[in-house]
């Protein structure tokens, strides 16, 4: 057998794209809200090192099977390195995520709530959130499942507050229908990433100004 043709024998590797072609979200409040929840959840954990916070990001459960793969719009992941990735292979990384949220939409919203609880479950995904910013195709809007074994089981709270102790949060809706998470410790609403930034720019502009006015004493 010539080099050639021992060549043809050798078999391909197998590619895992960053990308599944879809958009990122459908509307203008889905992407928002998506992004703020991202940043509002690595802001949360920005201090700790083995915590891991994405989305969209393509999840790979099965070696050799690229078909083997989801891209939740919201990924907690405990006890795996803090840094950029461009997919998340689950045999390298060793570490189910222990949240993953769905943001349904009207083109999303049947396998959201159906077909891909089986490929979270197999994952090893410990809490799977649902959360319909429009409450328009989810009611509640908001549903938070527990894995058991190899299947979820819906968390039932009279309160409309799910905790996940794991992660120290607890996950709600507002007056507005928009996702609150709350310090499960303190109790404190964790401030939403973009709201904290104009916070922090008020403060800033008041010390400006105090320090003016004692300068102009």
């Amino acid at each position: 057998m010539d080099q050639a043709t021992s060549l043809d024998h050798l078999e391909e590797p197998i590619e895992y794209p960053s990308s599944d072609g879809k958009p990122l979200a459908d509307t203008d409040l889905h992407r928002q809200e998506l992004l703020e929840i991202i940043q509002t959840l690595q802001d949360r954990f920005k201090n700790e090192d083995q915590v891991y916070v994405s989305g969209d990001l393509m999840i790979y459960f099965e070696e050799g099977d690229a078909q083997k793969c989801r891209a939740p719009d919201v990924i907690v992941v405990q006890g795996v390195e803090k840094r950029q990735r461009r997919t998340y292979k689950l045999w390298k990384e060793k570490k189910a995520p222990t949240l993953a949220m769905e943001i349904l939409s009207k083109g999303t919203r049947n396998q959201d709530k159906k077909d891909k609880k089986p490929d979270y479950a197999q994952i090893g995904v410990d809490y799977y959130v649902l959360y319909d910013p429009e409450g328009t195709y989810l009611q509640p809007a908001l549903q938070v499942y527990r894995r058991t074994g190899n299947d979820y089981v819906p968390m039932v709270v009279s309160s409309g507050i799910f905790p996940c102790p794991p992660l120290g949060i607890s996950l709600s809706l507002g007056d507005d229908g928009l996702l609150v998470l709350t310090d499960l410790n303190t109790g404190e609403i964790i401030p939403r990433l973009p709201d904290a930034l104009k916070a922090a720019q008020e403060q800033v502009r008041a010390l400006q100004e105090e320090i003016r006015r004692l300068k102009d004493r």
